[in-house]
């Protein structure tokens, strides 16, 4: 059987310091600069305009009643009832003028 070899001892005195801390190059500190833009309101001789598009186009919509608000919805006529209870309706078809 042979002897198994065995690790060589440290060569040199330990100095307390580890290779991490021996290795370390400091650099100067080199603050970045600021990308932020500069603080300055846009400045124009002519007044502020404040139309908008939406505001001279504008048409308002009319109001619409939601018919399940109304126990028996005007414009419509009931149908039938399902197995769970809602009510079905049918719109009447308005009148027409054959002549």
């Amino acid at each position: 059987m042979r002897p198994q070899q065995q690790m060589p001892g440290p060569s040199g005195t330990f100095d307390g310091v580890s290779t991490f801390q021996s290795h370390y190059v400091p650099h100067e500190l080199v603050p970045t600069a600021s990308c932020k833009p500069a603080q300055a309101a846009v400045r124009s001789s002519s007044p502020f305009d404040d139309v908008t598009w939406y505001s001279t186009e504008f048409a308002p919509k009319k109001r619409e009643v939601c018919p399940a608000s109304y126990p028996s919805p005007p414009g419509y006529i009931f149908e039938t009832t399902n197995s769970r209870g809602h009510k079905f309706f049918r719109k009447i078809a308005p009148a027409s003028s054959s002549g």
